[in-house]
């Protein structure tokens, strides 16, 4: 289940390490201190079971924000006024659990063909399907539907929900549909060796769908569903769509070609990547993975990479082996080597209660939880946030940001994320107005038409980033605006130390350490509070000092560290 609950139990595992995954898990993140974000609540929608928001691309919706609710309703909600329109845009079947109304898109041309996509699960089937505006632009024609993608749900588990378009693709005249799947679940049954506990093979994705290719579940899908004409191209009254030859399983393909099964993956190794979003500027694609019993992960498709990335389900849980045993039929422990074209995330944070088997690695609560939820890259009108990443857990309702900096190799390692922010730290401030009182209950992110993010709460409030203050820069260790070489002295003079709050600590790992120059140098040249970190390097004669630092740091005998475990 991933809403009101999600089933996290123990495993049977013996000889599991904490060291082998403090190896493993460690990513780069900042110290930051000071922060300010004002979020507001803008409506509470009155329907509940909200799940996600978003908006259309018609410059006559710019003032409009559509919710989705899993019951059956999409409602508009006015952002001039912050009120909910009296009637629905549209009201379909819908449902609870993991079943009901999860999503929605509008086709890019929207405005001239009135187009746009659900996805809902019944219960029997997944389904993606078109609908079109009706003669008021608040409520579409409920009698203009047409199937799209259709396919047996096998249980009522982990079938995910997220579908939208790349604008990037868009501009380039392609009309794909892209959607996230879970890993479908399995029935309930045995036990789990040597604990006594009943297990839950549902939970491990106990027939390997995810690693199997032919089978959609927990892979993401990208299909073409064209322009102005409706695909109609065999007969299958439930699947009208192409397969895009770019597709990295579509070999041999042309574009315009029928379903094929198989050919619609373009990534696979999910378990259950409930909400994922472009970043509108780049392209890049974001997942928001909620995994299994130690690790949530957020995991990341670069624009143009059709390699078929794999993230490791159900071989890996974030960046370990997903070491589980359980009765026949389900068969015996899996984990063993990497897939072919494995990605890591590059992003991973502790489960708040793990299992039996695992030390607790003293983490702090605040970056923790229990099922991530996946949210946008800003782009709106606050500047100081321009680029960052914003995501969080629906449980405890906690909330981060990070910049993926995509012009690093993509190796997934974690090095390629910087100043990542816990908004549920003590020292930053998360400023909570116009009635908003809690983050709980998170169920998703939306962002309209001007780039603006909104938070989704399960019981139907919609609340939006307004404001921010970062007065630090990540690697800003003297906090003087910039990042410079001064700050390498900073850092070069405290090497080596260990305790909380040290100033050059960047990646919060209690020590300084090469893992915070590496910080400071991938952000050298950095101003200010706004944006993305600039092109600049550090001077030759710094290069120069860091190696000797790193040098005295090796014959002192210190470890180095590549930065904390964060989970």
């Amino acid at each position: 289940m991933r809403l009101a609950q999600i089933l996290h139990r123990p495993l049977g595992v013996r000889g599991v390490l904490i060291p082998f995954l403090v190896a493993a898990c460690c990513v780069r993140s900042s110290a930051s201190t000071g922060n300010r974000l004002t979020i507001e609540r803008v409506v509470d929608t009155g329907v509940n079971r909200a799940v996600y928001a978003t908006h259309s691309p018609d410059p006559l919706d710019a003032n409009k924000l559509f919710t989705v609710h899993q019951g059956g309703q999409i409602r508009v909600v006015d952002l001039e006024t912050n009120s909910v329109l009296p009637d629905p845009f549209l009201t379909v079947p819908g449902g609870s659990g993991e079943s009901g109304l999860v999503g929605l898109a509008f086709h890019p041309n929207y405005a001239e063909n009135g187009r746009f996509f659900i996805n809902r699960h019944d219960g029997d089937h997944l389904r993606i399907e078109e609908y079109q505006r009706g003669a008021s632009s608040n409520v579409a024609d409920p009698d203009l539907v047409r199937p799209i993608w259709t396919y047996t749900q096998f249980s009522n588990s982990h079938n995910a929900g997220w579908i939208g378009f790349s604008p990037k693709e868009t501009e380039d005249g392609k009309f794909y549909l892209w959607r996230t799947l879970g890993d479908g679940g399995g029935p309930d049954g045995g036990a789990t060796p040597g604990t006594g506990e009943a297990n839950n093979p549902a939970q491990h994705d106990p027939y390997n769908r995810s690693q199997t290719l032919g089978i959609p579940h927990g892979h993401v899908i990208r299909i073409d569903v064209g322009d102005d004409t409706l695909f109609d191209l065999y007969a299958d009254p439930d699947n009208n769509y192409s397969i895009p030859s770019d597709n990295p399983f579509a070999v041999g393909l042309s574009n315009g070609t029928p379903h094929v099964q198989g050919h619609e993956t373009y990534a696979r190794g999910l378990r259950h990547g409930w909400r994922a979003s472009f970043d509108r500027e780049t392209g890049d694609f974001y997942i928001g993975e909620v995994s299994q019993d130690i690790f949530e992960e957020i995991n990341v498709i670069p624009h143009g990479d059709n390699s078929g990335l794999n993230f490791g389900w159900r071989l890996r849980d974030g960046t370990i082996p997903s070491l589980t045993e359980w009765d026949p039929p389900v068969g015996d422990s899996v984990g063993g080597p990497l897939p072919e074209n494995h990605a890591a995330p590059v992003y991973q944070y502790w489960h708040t209660d793990l299992p039996n088997y695992l030390s607790d690695p003293g983490t702090p609560t605040s970056l923790r939880g229990n099922s991530v939820t996946g949210g946008f890259v800003y782009r709106g009108p606050v500047e100081a946030l321009d680029g960052y990443y914003f995501f969080g857990d629906y449980g405890p309702g906690r909330l981060w940001s990070m910049v993926y900096d995509g012009s690093a190799p993509a190796d997934f390692d974690g090095a390629n994320v910087t100043d990542f922010i816990d908004w549920n730290a003590e020292a930053n401030d998360l400023n909570l107005i116009g009635g908003a009182t809690s983050l709980g209950s998170l169920s998703a992110f939306g962002e309209d038409q001007a780039g603006n993010v909104y938070l989704v709460r399960l019981n139907g409030e919609i609340l939006r980033i307004t404001d921010a203050a970062l007065p630090t820069r990540v690697g800003d260790f003297n906090s003087d605006g910039v990042v410079d070489a001064a700050d390498y002295t900073v850092w070069r003079d405290s090497l080596g130390e260990t305790g909380p709050d040290l100033p050059a600590d960047a990646n919060l790992s209690l020590e300084i350490d090469p893992g915070d120059y590496e910080i400071w140098r991938a952000n050298y040249g950095r101003t200010g509070t706004a944006g993305l970190a600039a092109s600049g390097v550090p001077e030759p004669s710094g290069w120069l000092l860091a190696a000797f630092a790193l040098i005295t740091l090796t014959s002192l005998g210190t470890k180095p560290r590549n930065g904390p475990v964060i989970r």
